[in-house]
């Protein structure tokens, strides 16, 4: 790889290998155990006279296979196949075992012509336990055997052999010139963030990963580090744990979800490098593991995570970490997370200086590096990072401010590659839509940024968490006297915790109802003929207290939400409804009533939000379910409709839980499994929406069994 300069802009180019790209063929017949005969598994022979039956999958092929449960297993019992190989050829193993505790199992791949042991991995841990390794084949065929060393059942599925042979005609993965990067994918985002050219995900449906691909998208696949705090032993340690990493990281070229996506996913991003001094063992480790990833696919994109902390350190306490990422990376993901700030102070960020730090560090050590390098902000919404929901905290202008400070293309002598942001899957949409503002004016323009205007994508509902308690922001129609803003502090029963996800603040609305009802009210600026989805958290602090959120624009309600709760109680429940703003309006009022609450009772409602459903959170939609034949059963059947995520879960009844395959937003296959009568059934569609909180669909006798 090298880099050209033109005009301050950093143009990232590939130099391919035409030789070396690896492609997989699987040697293994039935590896997940799905076909039997006779009681055993196909093509598998079983060592020894144990009891051998299969079991739903633990490892997400089909079947896993047990033995040993009736019939206690005794030392070698296990399975064994004979595999056709080419000689000379390097092939990877994977697998599963289990076993009960002081238990052992052996994996062994052994040469039938010589004898001689190719391959050997141990087990003893309960299931699942994966192994990885790499083997020369010595000769034209090959014993796999699994067998028990010590113990009284055993555990195996998903057994693999892949060839790593090379293609002559490796296709090209370009790299954006100005990489915009997003830790994170969602169906909805796609019309939402224009600049984003890099996203890190699994693999979408091939639909919409065609439609990435054809906007320049580069879709990378995340892959994690394992066994990261394991400690080196000896050489043939090393040489395991270096086996594992490259299994695990190469793990999405070889995978091309049963042939949609040939070749694989196009790039990987390993999460993440630890900010090693030159003499640390593990660099070694890295080293090695990513060399060797290099050499099989020359022609993938390889990022990788880093902490801040590398380009820290001035002069040569991280040189090594750096020369092996110019030598062996493609990007760099460098990780400066600035956190918000105290909460005595409310101007915008701290330590900004470490921008331009990282970028003179990285520079003057590596310097191929920085044109590498792109710089990840972050947005999250917990406890522990509680950047975009803060009270004390306005996320959109601090967005401003960092792309602001950050060294940028063609202004600075040391601009980094590109920039980023690390999204948790509760990100709000405001958020969203300001990050792809400002990488637009400010970090990819060469122009003066452009400032705040009234109509920017923000949340238009202003004091959305009641904390500036003098704020007049929020009308209250009815008695004060029964609406007020109560510290947390002051009702230690009341957790700032809402729904165990989110913290926000240290005052809420408390509302208790007197001879005549109360109401807290906001009129909204919106667009006309948009859709937007309210949402509030609201907390029971009376037997049959009910909260409930109200839009309307003029005299038309345009939607209602009431929360069926039982209190008094220390869980908040999040209530949200959708809305859409009638095309000659542009203005709604925001309500929260104590409707529900009869007189003397109260309930608190925290942290609203209004967001506009162009970015996120469509509702999911079915459309139609086929019937099932009853003697089909098992069988897999289309379900057609909208707005599915790939984590969707379904259920049969109150207690039949189905396979699901996400095929595309808008179908999902489920497998049926046996049903006890032929029969109308109820079946509930499940997901997580953006603020973790389940989106339920029942549809009563929605599946009818023939």
């Amino acid at each position: 790889m090298f880099k050209l300069s033109t005009q301050g802009i950093v143009v990232l180019v590939l130099v391919l290998s035409v030789n070396v790209q690896a492609i997989s063929y699987q040697v293994v017949k039935n590896p997940y155990f799905t076909e039997w005969s006779e009681g055993k598994p196909v093509d598998w022979c079983v060592i020894g006279n144990p009891d051998v039956w299969f079991t739903d999958s633990f490892s997400d092929s089909k079947h896993t296979i047990s033995m040993g449960s009736r019939v206690q297993t005794k030392e070698g019992d296990g399975l064994m196949q004979r595999v056709s190989l080419q000689k000379g050829q390097r092939y990877l193993l994977q697998c599963f075992t289990g076993v009960p505790k002081g238990g052992r199992v052996e994996v062994i791949i052994k040469d039938i012509k010589t004898g001689k042991i190719l391959l050997q991995r141990t087990g003893t841990k309960y299931w699942p336990e994966k192994h990885s390794g790499f083997f020369t084949a010595k000769g034209s065929q090959a014993e796999v055997i699994i067998r028990v060393v010590k113990g009284s059942h055993l555990w195996v599925d998903k057994v693999t052999i892949t060839l790593m042979q090379p293609n002559p005609t490796p296709s090209m993965v370009s790299i954006p010139k100005i990489p915009v990067y997003y830790s994170s994918w969602d169906p909805q985002w796609l019309d939402v963030l224009k600049a984003v050219n890099v996203i890190d995900s699994e693999i979408p449906d091939v639909r919409t990963f065609a439609k990435l691909r054809k906007r320049g998208v580069l879709v990378l696949s995340r892959v994690s580090v394992i066994n990261r705090g394991r400690k080196i032993k000896n050489a043939d340690d090393f040489k395991k744990q270096c086996d594992e990493l490259v299994a695990q990281w190469i793990s999405p070229f070889i995978d091309t979800k049963e042939g949609a996506i040939p070749g694989g996913a196009d790039g990987i991003v390993i999460d993440e490098l630890e900010p090693f001094d030159n003499d640390a063992p593990r660099l070694a480790l890295w080293e090695k593991a990513l060399g060797r990833v290099r050499r099989l696919f020359p022609n993938k994109v390889i990022a990788v995570w880093g902490s801040g902390s590398i380009g820290s350190a001035p002069g040569s306490k991280h040189s090594r970490v750096m020369k092996m990422l110019d030598t062996y990376a493609d990007l760099f993901m460098l990780e400066i997370y600035q956190a918000t700030c105290p909460k005595s102070q409310r101007s915008y960020g701290r330590n900004l200086s470490e921008y331009p730090i990282a970028a003179r560090v990285i520079a003057h050590t590596s310097p191929n590096l920085i044109s590498k390098t792109v710089v990840v902000l972050v947005t999250a919404e917990n406890v522990m990072m509680n950047f975009d929901i803060s009270p004390y905290h306005n996320m959109v202008k601090w967005l401003k401010v960092q792309l602001t400070n950050i060294p940028r293309l063609g202004r600075e002598k040391f601009g980094f590659a590109g920039i980023g942001q690390w999204v948790s899957y509760r990100a709000q949409t405001t958020t969203l839509i300001a990050f792809e503002k400002y990488v637009k004016e400010i970090f990819l323009a060469d122009t003066k940024p452009i400032p705040l205007k009234d109509d920017d994508a923000r949340n238009a509902l202003l004091e959305p968490s009641f904390e500036h308690t003098n704020s007049k922001v929020w009308k209250i129609d009815g008695a004060k006297s029964s609406c007020r803003y109560a510290a947390y502090k002051e009702h230690k029963s009341i957790p700032p915790l809402h729904d165990k996800k989110v913290e926000h603040g240290g005052y809420f609305i408390k509302m208790t109802r007197k001879n005549t009802p109360v109401a807290i009210y906001q009129d909204v600026k919106v667009q006309s003929g948009k859709s937007y989805q309210i949402s509030v958290y609201t907390l029971p602090l009376s037997s049959r207290a009910i909260g409930e959120i109200k839009v309307s624009a003029g005299n038309k309600i345009l939607a209602k939400a009431t929360g069926k709760m039982c209190g008094p109680t220390k869980w908040w429940v999040r209530l949200a409804c959708t809305f859409t703003v009638p095309e000659d309006q542009s203005a709604v009022r925001i309500e929260f009533n104590d409707n529900g609450c009869n007189v003397g009772e109260s309930l608190a409602y925290d942290w609203v939000d209004l967001t506009p459903m162009e970015g996120l959170n469509r509702p999911m939609k079915i459309l139609s379910i086929p019937r099932v034949s009853f003697g089909k059963l098992p069988y897999e059947i289309t379900v057609v409709g909208e707005n599915f995520l790939p984590k969707c879960n379904v259920r049969i009844g109150d207690d039949i839980y189905c396979r699901v395959k996400f095929v595309s937003p808008n179908e999902i296959k489920v497998l049926i499994p046996q049903l006890i009568r032929r029969d109308k059934y109820t079946i509930t569609f499940s997901r997580n929406d953006w603020l973790g909180d389940t989106q339920p669909i029942v549809i009563e006798n929605g599946l009818i069994v023939k």
